[in-house]
């Protein structure tokens, strides 16, 4: 999900190649790149990290699966 906004930075790098930095689409393409990064890279994290508080907060983490308690502990939380 995090490279859904790859395609339009590649495609903005394509319309720097041939010249079209002053097109419609350019800008189009900008606005597009922006709203998909924002979307898929910064809007998620508070949701992960309120998801992994309240697994901590309410004691689900002994409940978790290994893989899930790798990327709790590899991501940076803290075990109480």
């Amino acid at each position: 999900m995090s490279e859904f906004s790859t395609p339009f930075v590649n495609l903005r790098w394509m319309l720097q190649q041939i010249g079209k930095r002053e097109s419609p689409i350019y800008a189009l393409n900008r606005k597009l790149t922006v709203s998909a990064f924002f979307l898929v890279r910064i809007i998620p994290i508070p949701v992960y990290w309120f998801v992994v508080g309240w697994t901590w907060y309410y004691n689900q983490y002994t409940q978790c699966d290994i893989p899930i308690k790798l990327i709790m502990a590899i991501s940076g939380q803290r075990s109480k």
